[in-house]
């Protein structure tokens, strides 16, 4: 599995976010369109999804539709490389041939017992049901990717601020059968291995951990620069907190830093004052639904605050940090989260107290309940 790597072009079939009436569709129309895109940078190690760096060599329109840039960020939500999933549920065993040969079998088992999908990951895993371990962790990338583009939808005002622009959705196909595909019983399989992804903004930067990380081991310590930067992350939660979106993964990996010195390698990332924070990856969030309470929301809001999770994850990174200075003065000037807001914070009465104990999701309803 080596189509990943740098210099290797992918073929994808793209619809494109907003489609542009110049190239002779209805205005707001999408219609799909045929892409060659050149890998530039693979970010590795792959852990959920693939993501890459990627320049679009060659359109099927001229000019490119729906405004697309020639370079932009391709995330591409493939089972093969869920990898920290493969390392909770399947030993860490890596995909292979015999791994899709028994995912296949398990497919057309389905058909004939559908009972059998209705098993837990944690059943198939205990049984080492290969081909089960493989159905879940495509169901589980197809709810991803399902979920990053409902939050691009619903965040569509921040798009090119404070998250990324998406630029499209793209399926893309593996040009020859894989390995398990070999021809059965004379008749070559028509079976070719695909993938959803999405196309979004590149956007010239370095993760929140780098950056704080960099900084705290900067001399002096810029201080500063950190609580400017820890400041705007939490205001950033507090803007996507007005959204309809609950991001369940709030890392600070998934924060961007954009500065001067994105531009400027050389230097070290925190040299100069940070310009704006940036939220991405969002495969791990769920919109509010339909029949959702405004109790419902606030209390699955409470639970999953964004601003108080983000908050914590800094103040231990930079508390760590800090124990590791020779000099005890760098604790002294760190960042305190003093701006999260109790927006979704609501004192419960004694029954309610009560029944919550008793009942992890007294209150909500079934759909509310599900993740």
């Amino acid at each position: 599995m080596d189509e990943y790597e740098i210099g290797k072009r992918l073929r994808v079939i793209c619809t494109p976010a907003h489609t542009s009436s110049s190239a002779g569709d209805n205005p707001g129309e999408r219609s799909e369109i045929d892409l060659e895109l050149e890998i530039l940078h693979a970010y590795t190690p792959f852990t959920t999804s693939v993501v890459c760096l990627v320049r679009i060599i060659s359109l099927s329109t001229s000019p490119p539709v729906g405004g697309l840039p020639e370079t932009c960020v391709l995330k591409l939500y493939d089972r093969r490389y869920a990898i920290n999933a493969r390392e909770t549920f399947d030993a860490g065993r890596l995909y292979s041939a015999a791994k899709e040969a028994a995912y296949q079998r398990f497919l057309q088992a389905a058909v004939a017992d559908p009972s059998i999908e209705e098993k837990t990951i944690w059943q198939l895993s205990e049984e080492e049901d290969e081909g089960g371990v493989e159905a879940y962790l495509e169901r589980s990338c197809q709810k991803q990717y399902i979920a990053e583009m409902g939050a691009y939808g619903d965040l569509a005002e921040l798009q090119g601020t404070l998250i990324p622009t998406l630029y499209g959705s793209v399926r893309y196909r593996l040009a020859a059968p894989l390995p398990s595909s070999s021809p059965v019983g004379g008749t070559p399989s028509p079976i070719r291995y695909g993938v959803n992804g999405i196309l979004i903004e590149h956007i010239p930067s370095t993760t929140l951990e780098a950056y704080l990380t960099a900084a705290m081991q900067s001399d002096p310590i810029p201080y500063d620069y950190i609580s400017d930067v820890c400041d705007q992350v939490i205001k950033l939660m507090d803007r996507l907190d007005n959204f309809k979106v609950l991001n369940q993964d709030c890392g600070m990996r998934n924060i961007l830093v954009v500065s001067d010195a994105a531009s400027q390698p050389e230097l070290s990332p925190s040299s100069i004052r940070p310009s704006r924070c940036v939220a991405i990856d969002f495969a791990y969030s769920r919109l509010r639904f339909p029949d959702e309470t405004d109790e419902q929301w606030r209390r699955a809001k409470e639970n999953q605050s964004e601003q108080e999770v983000i908050g914590c994850h800094i103040s231990q990174l930079l508390a760590s940090l800090a124990r590791a200075r020779p000099s005890e003065t760098a604790k002294a000037g760190l960042w305190k989260n003093v701006r999260a807001n109790r927006r979704w914070y609501r004192e419960l009465s004694k029954e309610e107290q009560k029944a919550y104990q008793t009942d992890g999701h007294w209150g909500l309803s079934k759909a509310a309940g599900q993740q």
